[in-house]
Parts: C-alpha cells; sequence; structure tokens
C-alpha cells in the first residue's frame, strides 16, 4: 500500500496547496472559505461530511467521522491538521509514514456526504479523488444531513439496520410512529403541528422526503426549504442570536416552531405570546435538555430503575444558569460540564448509563450504553405501568451516532403529547435567566485563550480583571462567557443578568472592552 507514487501523484496533482494560511482541526473538523479547502478536501480521506454546519453560505468544511460513525477520535485530530497543512512536496512521504505507523492493511470504504452549498460538488470530487489515490474505494451518497451520514457509518460498521438514507428514514419515522402510538390517542392542548425553518440547507430536502412518514401523529409545515442563501437570516443560530423570525416567516400566538441550523444538527424551538408585543420566546438546547430529563427520569423512577442506573446531564458553560439550578435542583439529577463542541460532551457522555448531552445552540442527543437498554428491554415484561416500554422506544428514536435535529424534534414532539403540553407549557417548567448572545470579527481567534471550560480567560492579560470589574456592577446572577470560536476567526459573547436590558447591556460592553483588546471592529 506504501508504493503508491504515480497514481498518488497523479491525483495529488490536480488539487495544490494553494493557501500559505494555517488550517487548524476545530470542534467540529476543517473549516474555511470554501475556495482555499479544495487541497484540504484531498487530503482528509477517511469518512466525511463536506459542510459548514451553521457558517454562512461562502464558507465550507470537512467535518470527519469515525468508522464508529461518531465524531473522529481525538488522537486523529492533530494527524489531519499536520496534513492539511503539508506542503505538497513532502505530503506523499507523510502519507506513506502515516500508513507504516498506523499499520493500514487490506482494503477500506469511505463513504462521503455533502450539503447543498455551491461549493460542495466540487470539494466532494476533490475528497473523491483523495481516497482513490490510496487506491481504496469512495462511496458518495450524494445530499446528507451530517446525521445522516453519522447514523449510515454506525449502521454499516454495526451491522445494524439499512446503512441508507431510506434505512435512516425507516428507522427514525418508525420509532417516532411506535412511541406515539403507545401513548394517550387524545390530546386537549398539545396539537400535532409543528412550522419547520430548514435554514435553506438540505434540511428542506430531507423534510419533504419525510414529512409524509410522521403522519398521522404531527404535520409538518415547511420553510426555507433551498430556494434561499443558506443560514441567511434564518436558521437557529440566526433565530437564536437576533432573537428574530426567519426570513419569509410569520410566527403568530398560538403556532409551535423550530429551525434547523445548515446541515440538521442543531434545533431551536420558539413562539409567540399574544402579550410580549411580538417577542420571541426561544425554548433552546438547554429546554430541550430539561425536557427530555424530566420525561426520562420519570420513566425510571415508573417502572422502578432510577437506582439501578446512573443518569446525567451533560452541558457546557454557555447553558442558562436557570437550567442547571432547575436539573440540579428540582429533577435531581446530577449535571456536568465540559468544554465546548459537542465532542466534548459525547466523550463524557461515556461516563453514565444514560446521558442528556446538549448544547445550548441545539445540538445534542441522549446517549444510552448495553447495561442500560439491556435492562429496560429485560424491564418490559414485567413492568405493569408501561415505563419501561416507552422508555426503551425513547431509546430506539435517538440517534446514537452524534446529535441529530431530525430525531431531537421528533422526541420532542413525542414528549409533548405524552404530557399533552403546548409549548407555552413546555417553556414555563422553569424561567431562563435572560441572556444575550453576541460575536466579535477578529483576524485571528487565538488572541484569546480560556480554561477548558471557557469559564475563565487565561490570554490576554488583564482581559479577565477587567471583565470581573464589569460584571460587578450588573449585580448578582449576572455572568458573562468569552471564548474564541472553534471553526470561524470570532469572538463569542454571552451575558445573563437579572432583566434583557441588563442582559443587552452587559453583552454589549463586554463586547467593546475585547474588541478594545483585539483592535478589530466589531459585527452586528
Amino acid at each position: 500500500m506504501c508504493s503508491l507514487s504515480s497514481q498518488f501523484q497523479a491525483y495529488a496533482s490536480k488539487h495544490p496547496k494553494s493557501n500559505p494560511d494555517h488550517v487548524d482541526y476545530g470542534t467540529s473538523g476543517l473549516r474555511a472559505r470554501a475556495e482555499i479547502l479544495d487541497s484540504i478536501a484531498f487530503r482528509m480521506a477517511i469518512g466525511l461530511m463536506i459542510t459548514a454546519s451553521h457558517n454562512p453560505a461562502e464558507d465550507n468544511g470537512i467535518k470527519l467521522i469515525d468508522c464508529t460513525g461518531s465524531m473522529l477520535e481525538e488522537s486523529w485530530e492533530p494527524i489531519c491538521t499536520e496534513l492539511a497543512n503539508e506542503s505538497d512536496e513532502k505530503l506523499e512521504d507523510s502519507v506513506k509514514n502515516l500508513i507504516l505507523k498506523m499499520n493500514m492493511k487490506g482494503e477500506g470504504l469511505v463513504l462521503m456526504g455533502m450539503d447543498t452549498r455551491d461549493s460542495s460538488e466540487k470539494l466532494a470530487l476533490s475528497a473523491a479523488d483523495g481516497v482513490k489515490a490510496m487506491d481504496t474505494c469512495v462511496r458518495d451518497l450524494g445530499l446528507l444531513t451530517t446525521p445522516q451520514l453519522h447514523y449510515i457509518v454506525y449502521a454499516y460498521n454495526k451491522s445494524l439496520g439499512e446503512p441508507t438514507e431510506s434505512g435512516y428514514f425507516t428507522k427514525f419515522s418508525g420509532a417516532f410512529a411506535n412511541l406515539c402510538a403507545s401513548l394517550k390517542s387524545t390530546v386537549k392542548s398539545y396539537k400535532p403541528l409543528l412550522n419547520i425553518d430548514c435554514a435553506n440547507g438540505v434540511g428542506g430536502i430531507k423534510m419533504k422526503l419525510m414529512k409524509s412518514l410522521l403522519e398521522p401523529y404531527l404535520t409538518i409545515n415547511i420553510h426555507n426549504s433551498g430556494n434561499g442563501v443558506v443560514n441567511h437570516k434564518c436558521g437557529s443560530f440566526y433565530v437564536e442570536t437576533d432573537m428574530k423570525e426567519p426570513i419569509g416567516c410569520s410566527c403568530k400566538p398560538g403556532e409551535r416552531w423550530a429551525s434547523f441550523d445548515g446541515d440538521v444538527d442543531r434545533i431551536i424551538y420558539y413562539y409567540k405570546r399574544g402579550d410580549d408585543n411580538g417577542a420571541l420566546r426561544i425554548c433552546n438546547g438547554d429546554k430541550i435538555a430539561a425536557l427530555f430529563c424530566l420525561y426520562v427520569k420519570g420513566l425510571l423512577s415508573d417502572c422502578k430503575l432510577e437506582d439501578k442506573l446512573t443518569i446525567q446531564v451533560v452541558q457546557t458553560a454557555y447553558s442558562n444558569g436557570k437550567t442547571t439550578q432547575f436539573l440540579r435542583n428540582t429533577v435531581g439529577v446530577n449535571v456536568e460540564y465540559t468544554a465546548t463542541g459537542v465532542k466534548h460532551l459525547m466523550r463524557k457522555a461515556a461516563d453514565c448509563d444514560i446521558s442528556i448531552f446538549f448544547e445550548s445552540n441545539g445540538h445534542g442527543s441522549i446517549l444510552y450504553n448495553d447495561k442500560a437498554y439491556n435492562l429496560v428491554q429485560n424491564t418490559v415484561r414485567t413492568d405493569s405501568t408501561g415505563s419501561a416500554k416507552l422508555l426503551l422506544q425513547v431509546f430506539d428514536l435517538m440517534n446514537q451516532a452524534t446529535g441529530d435535529a431530525i430525531s431531537d424534534f421528533l422526541l420532542v414532539e413525542a414528549i409533548l403529547r405524552a404530557k399533552d403540553w403546548n409549548i407555552e407549557d413546555w417553556d414555563a417548567i422553569y424561567e431562563t435567566s435572560p441572556s444575550r448572545l453576541l460575536k466579535l470579527i477578529v483576524p485571528d481567534r487565538k488572541f484569546l485563550k480560556t480554561n477548558d471550560i471557557a469559564t475563565v480567560v487565561l490570554e490576554p492579560a488583564g482581559l479577565q480583571d477587567d471583565l470581573n470589574q464589569m460584571i460587578a456592577t450588573f449585580g448578582e446572577d449576572s455572568r458573562v462567557i468569552v471564548r474564541p470560536s472553534g471553526t470561524e476567526d470570532l469572538v463569542r459573547v454571552y451575558a445573563e443578568s437579572k432583566t434583557q436590558e441588563k442582559a443587552d447591556q452587559l453583552a454589549e460592553k463586554v463586547r467593546e472592552l475585547v474588541e478594545k483588546y483585539s483592535k478589530n471592529r466589531k459585527i452586528d
């Protein structure tokens, strides 16, 4: 496998390294302006998704998927960074050395998908050339959501179900129908109608294929299905950050809305109340995690497995402080924090039998181990309450490979049906602290360094002290998170305070302070 010279060079010469800037493996792969990714796509021949997720349309990226179907194993990240930045002259030798070091033998297969960005098809061809240069097979699955590709790799290598897009639809629509069929047939407050903003990304195409499979339990109205620019004034990040309705959408009181991001691994819900002067009320990943935990823990208690299985919620420092208080003090569950990036949450999730992991941006899922699944399955026969059966059906509805906006919204809808709640009932389980999320463009995000969970700024010197003094002027229950983006040259600023006005003011003042340190313009 190491004597690749003529074949390797024939393909490599088509994809020379055109950009001198260093590119790092971030929280979710390698991401940059689309025009500089050609050589990187060629070099990342593992198992990959061409997408830039929630980033603007002019960006793109390469998300790498481990053979388990999960996110790339951490030890491979520096290897990917090294290959992405290697010179053309040294690339073949670096690849040969890697093959020898890892003792790679035998045939391989790379499964590949892409989103709907204009640059994705070209980058997919570049990646396919990288696979062929290694005398390996590639199977281009075309347009997919990122979680679909994760699931297909997971199913293929574990021989679980049909490893195709059709198999994905059958698996999750079937699990949703089974769960709903086990619930009460008559509901009053819950209305089985959901409006979904698909961010003008791949989600619109997939929901058109899936919506009929969800009836009669749920009717979907699809918005921003692909006629506009991906993530431009639409999608989960826009709605949560700007607190505005997606472009072309009008959310009316009494309606339930949700937004995907561009590659459908994030979801947030929102609605309007009649007495809020048209303001959006957001149910983000924090509220989704709380809803999931409340329901799952209740089922565990009802079927008397609460003392036999461990359960936790995994969050980041961005999670609203009132969410953590609710989960710990009211629900009575352990809450753990990790660094930002769903890969960190998923690794921590392995510590318990059942883990509900969510970032506040709406990226998350429920993971369970074999012990939990087998114990619940064995309890179904003896559980007179039916709760063990429901919990098993919840497990079957969750994507075990990654956070998945589709499986997540299906479980949200099933739980709301089970409780006969509307979205206001869900939102009322606890009141979040008013918060604001802003961003600042910087020339190089590496100027800012924080501790592992982004609660303390380590560099530049003096910034954390200035932040502490500023926060103190806003009183108790005020806090700030400042961290560099893992995918873009941005700094993200998150602020909480007692009122929305104070949270907005605190976030803006912190952004101005960080701007002063970075000596760079801000973005609105």
